[in-house]
């Protein structure tokens, strides 16, 4: 398994694992990473974005999963569009992934690691706990536009 920066031929791949993901648990609507206008096209939008990555997780040239992260401050980095496919859940694939991306955003100079989330994406939770992120109480200012969202988590890196 290798992890390496998106490219344009795993847009639809990734696009298709962040639709069915949250089809999942009734996640396909307006105010979530579902309608978001660069999800068809992450490769371009993280390219142009300044400070900005995103990371597949591959396997005999099929993609596993991916994560990224955008400038939210200078000092604060997000975590966006965290995902897996179902069948790779639980096999450490989203630990390499967050674990590849906070060292990476570390050596951007960001601080710290702010993300969003849903309260039904229980396993999700977990899963950041479990790598150090902690609830906040209300969101931090930002234009994603996921008023869906109502967990809001940061970890400093």
């Amino acid at each position: 398994m290798t992890i390496r920066p998106i490219e344009e031929k795993d847009d639809q791949a990734i696009a298709q694992i962040i639709k069915k993901s949250l089809e999942a648990v009734g996640l396909d609507q307006e105010g979530t990473a579902y309608t978001d206008p660069q999800l068809n096209h992450l490769t371009s939008y993280y390219s142009e974005a300044p400070k900005s990555q995103y990371f597949v997780m591959s396997s005999e040239n099929k993609i596993l999963g991916g994560a990224g992260y955008a400038r939210l401050t200078p000092e604060i980095a997000e975590l966006q569009k965290c995902y897996v496919t179902k069948e790779a859940r639980r096999q450490g694939i989203a630990s390499a992934l967050i674990e590849h991306l906070e060292q990476e955003a570390k050596e951007d100079d960001y601080q710290a690691i702010y993300l969003e989330s849903s309260s039904l994406l229980k396993e999700a939770i977990s899963f950041y706990r479990h790598h150090g992120y902690e609830k906040l109480s209300k969101p931090l200012p930002n234009n994603q536009n996921h008023h869906a969202m109502d967990i809001w988590m940061m970890k400093k890196l």
